[in-house]
């Protein structure tokens, strides 16, 4: 969905989305749904697609539960990603509702969104082995030098860095990802939830040549 700002600019641009029904009046629920913003990063030196000029491109997606509002500028575009997760449950069929746009002036449009789920599942377990390298200090650094200029930085042994490095992890399960590491030490018993899970494939073990005993009690699990 794209969100045009006219002659003058958009301020505080709201985007929320309620239930899907179909005509039986099943639900696919509005918490299975996420919604983004798209923002761009200027490519000042263009790598070697067949686009070789610089200009502004769309590439991070914002969650709208992190930054809840945006102002548009006078005739620039805001698109929305909307990523749908159908559970296991959802019945097949066609189910319909509507995104809501909101302004600081008031309700803007509704936009109707339908879903054809089909009748069939994917495994819990993935059939393709596919990992994501997730470097948890490089991100930490870059989210630090990036994102938190004002406050206390995010510290390696805080409790607000444990839970979004849980939430970067659980991230890419939902996507049939792994990360290359767990989002916990693997020696904690955090981490049994993560082993016993049929999305996890496969992790890096940690580097333990001076600890020849360290594997032993985890294999036994």
């Amino acid at each position: 969905v794209v969100v045009r700002a006219g002659g003058q600019p958009l301020q505080g641009l709201e985007v929320s989305v309620a239930d899907l029904r179909n005509e039986a009046g099943e639900v696919l629920p509005s918490a299975d749904i996420e919604l983004y913003w798209v923002r761009y990063v200027e490519v000042r030196v263009p790598s070697q697609n067949r686009v070789t000029k610089p200009g502004w491109w769309p590439d991070p997606l914002v969650p709208t539960d992190v930054v809840p509002q945006l102002d548009v500028p006078a005739g620039q575009n805001q698109p929305v990603w909307v990523t749908v997760h159908v559970p296991a449950s959802c019945a097949a069929g066609a189910y319909c509702g509507a995104l809501s746009l909101r302004g600081r002036d008031g309700p803007l449009a509704q936009v109707p969104i339908a879903v054809h789920v089909r009748p069939v599942s994917l495994p819990d377990r993935p059939t393709m082995r596919a990992t994501a390298a997730l470097y948890y200090p490089g991100v930490r650094d870059w989210l630090n030098a990036h994102c938190r200029t004002e406050g206390e930085p995010y510290a390696e042994d805080s409790e607000e860095w444990a839970q979004l490095q849980r939430r970067y992890y659980e991230y890419l399960l939902r996507y049939r990802l792994c990360g290359y590491e767990l989002p916990v030490p693997l020696e904690s018993p955090a981490a049994d939830a993560y082993l016993t899970d049929p999305r996890v494939h496969s992790f890096r073990l940690p580097w333990r040549l001076d600890e020849p005993e360290y594997f032993g009690p985890l294999v036994a699990k």
